[in-house]
C-alpha cells in the first residue's frame, strides 16, 4: 500500500513538473527567476501538507467514526454551519 501511495505522489510531482517546465518555456511575458518558481512550489507543498493536518482534525472532531459514510457525507454541512456562525468570512 505505502509503495502505491509513494508511485500516486511521484508520478504527481513528475506531471506537475514537466507541466511548469512548459508553462516557463512558453511564457511570452517577462520570466519569473526559476528560485521563485521552486520556492512557489515549496510553499504550495507546506500549505497542502498543513491544510491535510487541518482536514484530519476536522474529521476526527465532527466525524464519530472516520470510516463512516454517514460522517462524512455530513461533514460539508458542518463545515458550513460552522464557518457561517464565526465571525470570519
Amino acid at each position: 500500500m505505502e509503495n502505491a501511495v509513494v508511485f500516486v505522489y511521484a508520478t504527481l510531482f513528475l506531471c506537475t513538473m514537466l507541466i511548469a517546465m512548459l508553462v516557463y518555456r512558453y511564457d511570452i511575458y517577462k520570466k519569473e527567476p526559476w528560485y521563485m518558481l521552486v520556492a512557489t512550489a515549496a510553499f504550495g507543498v507546506l500549505v497542502m501538507w498543513l491544510l491535510g493536518y487541518i482536514e484530519d482534525l476536522s474529521l476526527s472532531l465532527f466525524g464519530r467514526c472516520r470510516e463512516q459514510a454517514w460522517s462524512l457525507r455530513l461533514l460539508p454541512q458542518r463545515m458550513k454551519n460552522l464557518r457561517s456562525s464565526s465571525l470570519c468570512f
